[in-house]
């Protein structure tokens, strides 16, 4: 017997089966598990079970934001696009879960689903999870196809005649958690079900090479016949070929690699015609399967390049798509990648506030403070369970700021607060901010964290004591107020420019004025000169003539004192001055190569080209 054309895989699973079903003969039977109803209902019990340890139902913010991406999801909630951009600012902010209160004041599209994860917990029979499930379940089944929505509903009723035939009196034996466990159970149970597919008489055998038949064929195409598909991933000298291995006098011991190393030579030696398809691809770390070298060396073969490979974009669409148009699409990508973004009018507006990190990304680099400060580009989402160093620092400074605050008001010295209420605020603050933080890490905030943080303050207080005011009015806490009139820096090309920025404790006293910063990591001195001339710029009464400034280090408990005087000051604000004409001058924000362009968030829609005479900055 002999088959014309078969196709043959050399993957565990065909990759193209999706894609290609109507036309491929693969599996005519569909597993319930792998349609979208299931999917949704897997999606839910994921959520669920993240966030039910706590007394009341908390949703994971990045379980939510990977279930965002699936359409069914997004159609049953009705989730909008600017849904979707809360739940990233949300992420960025550092939010690891979304409690009701939440949910109500900032995204009330999901408090149907939070209802329903509420009303899992209360489940306590298969019936009452039917009338929950069908909830979900008849939305979804609706594009579904009618033997998927028999099949679904059948397999209810099935596990519903568990309970109607008494075989289980009570699930609190077998759940301690009767709504996740009986959800679980429907789950496993749709696994077993599936659905007879239609079959396209004309559409070719597709196997993988495992299980494709040992017989003749006119004509074979192996695809995917790259090393990571051909080997079995415990041999581990996947690398060397039969030949090498003998050689350097080690043994292939694994019978299974050299079982699929005999199917694949019988499957290519018996077609009359075999095209074997592979891949190199160094930066992917893709590479043809070793046995390949093999045949080449015994029968003198060659690659050949595919055709595909050599084809354009708009080629490879005029061979997927009939156009009626004959439209040349020409671009020249490298011209116009070589083009600096020019400046808008508005880009500025008619004023503009510096922070110190703006003004840093400005000296940097003017291209990545336009995608940055100007057009604020989201740069890739990191989700994290801890909190990161930028949401730590701000619950420092909330301790710290509070700690201060509570002193002053009582007229105090911040020593002098009672462990006590030093211990409360503490705690307080760690709570407020328990959305942020993984349960699983929480226990760890609230020991070692807090221990830490309150050691510091401790020791902070009395390193503070030496420079306290006599006035406790003169301690000054995140100055200035957000609705503080600020004053005009410079202007160019009729844009106003101020300072801007909060500094976490102002000490003022007869003599001289006193800049503290408090830092979880490490502190740059040159902001503490951006501070100090800020606040000389802007505040209303007479300053004295000294000042001090110092970055507290609150994790290695010591203060980092800056010594630069006024015309260090003086000449950050003159360096400021001079980019802002550079740049509006220029009219473009240029863009210039340096070894940590490597490092930036931006560097895939930047790409600036490197010089020669540029490859050593």
């Amino acid at each position: 017997f002999k088959t014309e054309l078969q196709l043959i895989d050399a993957a565990d699973e065909v990759e193209s089966a999706e894609i290609l079903s109507d036309q491929l003969k693969i599996n005519p039977y569909q597993s319930l598990s792998e349609t979208e109803v299931y999917q949704l209902l897997n999606s839910i019990y994921q959520l669920y079970q993240k966030g039910k340890k706590s007394s009341h139902i908390l949703i994971e913010l990045k379980e939510l934001y990977n279930l965002s991406t699936q359409s069914l999801f997004k159609q049953w909630l009705k989730i909008k696009a600017e849904d979707l951009q809360k739940i990233k600012e949300l992420l960025r902010n550092d939010y690891y879960y979304l409690n009701y209160d939440l949910i109500k004041s900032e995204l009330s599209v999901l408090k149907p689903l939070y209802k329903l994860l509420e009303n899992l917990r209360k489940i306590k029979n298969i019936s009452e999870l039917i009338e929950l499930v069908t909830e979900v379940s008849d939305f979804a089944l609706e594009a579904e196809a009618k033997e998927t929505a028999e099949k679904f509903n059948d397999s209810l009723l099935e596990l519903k005649s568990i309970e109607e035939m008494g075989v289980v009196k009570s699930w609190q034996d077998y759940y301690s958690d009767r709504g996740a466990g009986l959800l679980s159970l429907l789950l496993n149970h749709l696994k077993f079900k599936s659905i007879s597919l239609a079959v396209n008489d004309e559409a070719a055998e597709f196997f993988s090479l495992e299980n494709a038949p040992q017989i003749k064929r006119e004509k074979l195409l192996l695809n995917n016949l790259t090393q990571e598909n051909f080997v079995h991933k415990n041999d581990g000298l996947y690398f060397l070929t039969e030949k090498q291995l003998k050689n350097n006098g080690l043994k292939l011991n694994h019978k299974k690699q050299l079982l699929k190393k005999y199917k694949f030579l019988r499957h290519i030696l018996t077609a009359e015609k075999s095209i074997i398809f592979t891949v190199e691809n160094e930066d992917e770390n893709i590479s043809p399967a070793v046995i390949l070298e093999e045949l080449i060396l015994e029968y003198d073969l060659d690659y050949n390049q595919c055709k595909l490979n050599m084809l354009n974009e708009k080629e490879i669409l005029n061979n997927l798509f009939n156009y009626q148009t004959e439209v040349e699409l020409e671009v020249n990508h490298k011209a116009d990648f070589n083009k600096n973004l020019k400046i808008e009018a508005d880009d500025f507006g008619s004023s503009f506030n510096f922070s110190y990190y703006k003004y840093k990304y400005l000296k940097d680099c003017y291209h990545r403070f336009y995608l940055e400060e100007l057009a604020r580009l989201d740069t890739t989402l990191e989700i994290k369970p801890s909190l990161s160093l930028r949401a730590l620092g701000i619950l420092t400074h909330e301790i710290f700021g509070e700690l201060i605050i509570y002193a002053r008001d009582q007229k105090i010295d911040p020593a002098e607060i009672s462990a006590e209420n030093r211990k409360n605020i503490i705690k307080k603050n760690i709570k407020a901010n328990k959305l942020k933080i993984d349960r699983e890490y929480l226990n760890y905030y609230q020991k070692v964290i807090f221990n830490s943080l309150e050691n510091s303050f401790i020791h902070f207080t009395e390193l503070l004591q030496k420079y306290l005011p006599d006035d406790y009015q003169n301690i000054l806490i995140e100055w200035p107020e957000w609705d503080y009139q600020r004053q005009k820096y410079f202007s160019n090309q009729q844009i106003d420019f101020y300072l801007s920025g909060r500094i976490d404790l102002l000490l003022l006293s007869q003599s001289e004025y006193f800049i503290i910063d408090f830092k979880t990591g490490s502190g740059d001195h040159k902001q503490l000169d951006f501070y100090s001339l800020m606040l000389r710029q802007n505040y209303k009464k007479k300053l004295p003539s000294e000042s001090r400034k110092a970055i507290y280090n609150v994790f290695e408990q010591a203060f980092e004192h800056s010594y630069n005087k006024v015309e260090k000051e003086d000449s950050l604000g003159q360096e400021l001055q001079e980019l802002i004409k550079l740049l509006l001058a220029a009219g473009e924000y240029d863009r210039i190569y340096k070894s940590r362009c490597q490092r930036c968030p931006y560097k895939d829609i930047c790409r600036v080209e490197v010089l020669n005479n540029e490859e050593g900055n």
